[in-house]
């Protein structure tokens, strides 16, 4: 009798874990598409506030922090940061860099990589030459 109440509570509990499993799965997904849009909204805003204001900048990447700034570089004493974009725990980025911006709104081409919660590893690379942002 008593094995027959355990094994009734593994079958009403089994397909909890494993949609559990895959609702973690989808959220990581979902969290992973959003950075990844998030990064490539900021380096065009980057791109548009130079041009725009004629200023020059810097996309910064702190990986101990888990941001990614793009500072107005007109007063390197203020270091006036525009806009950021913070990952969320658990999420690292490969390693830390500056990207600078010109005043044309011209950026040289490198590739921005972080790890998510499930290891995996993506990339948004910005193309040399002709500044289009490739999400991989």
């Amino acid at each position: 009798m008593e094995l027959i109440i355990v094994m009734a509570i593994l079958v009403v509990l089994m397909p909890i874990a494993v949609k559990g499993s895959s609702v973690y799965k989808l959220i990581d997904n979902i969290t992973v598409h959003s950075l990844k849009s998030d990064i490539a909204n900021l380096i065009s805003f980057a791109k548009h506030y130079s041009y725009n204001t004629g200023n020059t900048g810097r996309l910064e990447i702190d990986n101990t922090k888990g941001e990614m700034s793009f500072i107005d570089t007109k007063n390197e004493l203020t270091k006036n940061t525009i806009a950021k974009v913070t990952l969320p725990k658990g999420y690292n980025f490969l390693e830390g860099f500056n990207i600078s911006v010109s005043n044309k709104g011209v950026i040289s081409g490198d590739s921005i990589i972080f790890k998510s919660l499930n290891g995996e590893y993506h990339k948004v690379t910005i193309s040399v030459g002709i500044d289009f942002v490739n999400i991989y």
